[in-house]
């Protein structure tokens, strides 16, 4: 008898950013699935669309104490990116309380010297709304 790999002719649509999707797709098509890229989240646009408010709003969020909440690695990379565009240290964010909903996106939190006040204990959207503290 011949097996056929686990997703044998299954097509798979990855939504992921453009140059996001590969090590996922490589995994997929060794299971035997035939894969197609088709990013659907692109951030530069929106960036570029509210560079001049997202700085009042990032420094008034930080002076109340409030909590920002990046959901995945590419977020956090994003963040990391507009914090160099507006000229942000790290430090600059001190008293602004930073949650992630998994342990991939703290990594990449610490890696660009940012803290991580919050990770949820399952790594899911609802369990970081279910548990997320109202004061850190």
């Amino acid at each position: 008898m011949n097996a056929q790999p686990a997703l044998h002719d299954c097509l798979i649509l990855i939504t992921r950013p453009s140059g996001e999707a590969g090590a996922t797709a490589e995994a997929l098509q060794a299971a035997g699935a035939r894969v197609i890229a088709c990013p659907a989240i692109e951030f530069g646009g929106l960036i570029e669309q509210n560079l001049a408010q997202i700085r009042p709003v990032l420094l008034a969020l930080r002076d109340r104490g409030g909590w920002l909440l990046l959901p995945s690695p590419t977020a956090v990379r994003y963040f990391a990116e507009l914090l160099a565009r507006l000229q942000l240290e790290p430090a600059d964010l001190s008293g602004l309380h930073i949650g992630t909903v998994g342990e991939g996106s703290a990594a990449v939190l610490h890696e660009h010297g940012l803290p991580v006040d919050f990770v949820p204990p399952v790594p899911r959207g609802s369990s970081l709304a279910e548990h997320l503290p109202a004061e850190a």
